[in-house]
């Protein structure tokens, strides 16, 4: 016969604890697990996250830009010149293009964490929590051109230049992915016709159809969804330990300019 010597306990109904006497029952808390009990030091005046519905306004403003180019048809012809009044309307509609975007918060959304009065009334009292500015001409200026292998050979020598920093995009409903800088370049196609184009960052980056320019960096062909993706957005009030960094947005609209922003927790200067 084996035997087994079995735990003996006094349940009788009640935990374990109840055949103990040494505890106050009373005064007592057992946690099992991973506790949440640090996270709760800030969690009334500094909930882990927040959302803010928030608005865009755009804004047009350009220089007067002429852009020019020099070029020959062939090997043994003259040197012409190209120009192109840039933002005037004449050669490129500017329809839904800005130079930059500012986006206000028009009120704190409870369902995910609620600030305390103070960031409450200091987000209302500045609240342009940010802006976009998008690279554009300042000045007039003469870009170089270069043979263009891209098109076929005729007999004439097809160019085209660098791409360089236009403006940016924006209308009404549009999706945050799609507010994005635009570039232009220029050249001469067949015939040695002249021509001015633009081509989104999204495309410059994966058509690979033109060459980006010296002064244009990576960091400037960021979309807005990038910078509130990348924690471009910070909140931040003053003799406060705490900041809030931007990690998500939604924009559920087809044809306004209302959004949501999600922040999470961290310190100031994380």
């Amino acid at each position: 016969m084996i035997r087994t010597n079995r735990p003996r306990t006094r349940l009788l109904g009640k935990p374990f604890v109840g055949g103990f006497t040494d505890i106050d029952r009373d005064g007592t808390n057992i946690t099992i697990g991973d506790s949440e009990l640090l996270d709760d030091i800030f969690r009334d005046d500094f909930p882990e996250y927040i959302k803010l519905l928030c608005s865009m306004s755009a804004y047009a403003e350009f220089a007067n830009v002429v852009v020019s180019a020099r070029y020959k048809e062939k090997s043994n012809s003259s040197v012409k010149t190209l120009s192109y009044h840039l933002y005037d309307g004449s050669s490129i509609n500017m329809t839904g293009f800005v130079s930059k975007l500012s986006i206000a918060a028009l009120d704190i959304l409870p369902e995910v964490g609620m600030l305390d009065s103070r960031w409450q009334r200091y987000i209302s009292e500045n609240n342009i929590i940010y802006t976009k500015h998008f690279q554009t001409q300042a000045s007039s200026t003469c870009v170089e051109n270069f043979v263009d292998h891209d098109t076929q050979e005729t007999g004439i020598i097809h160019t085209k230049s660098r791409a360089h920093s236009f403006a940016g995009s924006y209308f009404s409903g549009i999706k945050l992915a799609d507010i994005q800088p635009y570039l232009f370049y220029v050249g001469t196609g067949y015939q040695a016709k002249s021509y001015i184009s633009i081509i989104s960052a999204s495309d410059a980056l994966r058509l690979r159809k033109v060459t980006l320019a010296p002064g244009v960096s990576g960091d400037s062909l960021s979309t807005l969804e990038d910078d509130i993706c990348n924690g471009n957005i910070r909140l931040s009030i003053p003799d406060c330990p705490i900041a809030y960094k931007s990690i998500a947005a939604t924009k559920e609209t087809l044809t306004s300019d209302i959004f949501q922003i999600t922040f999470r927790r961290g310190p100031r200067d994380g």
